[in-house]
């Protein structure tokens, strides 16, 4: 199924669609938005990226989520720092979507274990590997999970992500559009120079 482009005139309908979009990334692994790129900062100040599975959506709460180990650098970043940027790119549509938000690590609650209820039994297996994601290793036999595996859920996280703002900027050749939308009781979007 090929996505349609994004209606290049209109800020509602950009801001519509934008969300349209991320819900069915969150939905559909073979969406466009499925992948997202998530910017952290280190303890040293360096901005750090990883790619990241979106997992939710919510237009209402303008809120995304993805899953992380909570013994990552990733999860300790966030939770020293929660400012976060995130980056999608839609090949087809040549659409790309930056987002910026506070986000915050959760690893207790209704949301969290229905999070992990959802998870099948081959993606539980990453939370099952004995040693913190980036620990050093002598061989990387080291980091297979035990057998029978360990139960993974203390290593499980939910990371959400309220967005404050994002922009959106879609490639055409007659002419790119470039457009911000900041939360103000709603989305307030302007254009910006492609």
């Amino acid at each position: 199924m090929t996505t349609p482009p994004l209606p290049g005139d209109s800020l509602a309908a950009i801001a519509t669609e934008v969300w349209l979009r991320l819900a069915r990334g969150a939905a559909d692994r073979r969406a466009a938005f499925s992948r997202m790129q998530v910017a952290t900062l280190t303890a040293q100040g360096w901005p750090d990226i990883r790619t990241v599975i979106l997992r939710g959506a919510d237009e209402a709460g303008r809120r995304l989520s993805f899953h992380t180990d909570r013994r990552s650098a990733k999860a300790s970043e966030i939770a020293a720092d929660g400012r976060v940027a995130l980056h999608l790119w839609d090949p087809q549509a040549e659409v790309q979507l930056r987002l910026w938000g506070q986000a915050a690590v959760e690893t207790e609650g209704t949301e969290v274990e229905a999070a992990w209820s959802r998870l099948a039994p081959r993606q539980r297996q990453v939370y099952h590997a004995p040693l913190a994601p980036g620990s050093t290793l002598r061989a990387p036999a080291e980091a297979d999970p035990p057998h029978p595996p360990a139960d993974g859920r203390g290593a499980f996280a939910r990371v959400d992500v309220t967005v404050a703002r994002f922009e959106w900027l879609e490639l055409r050749l007659t002419g790119h559009r470039r457009a911000r939308f900041d939360w103000q009781k709603g989305w307030q979007g302007r254009w910006l120079a492609p």
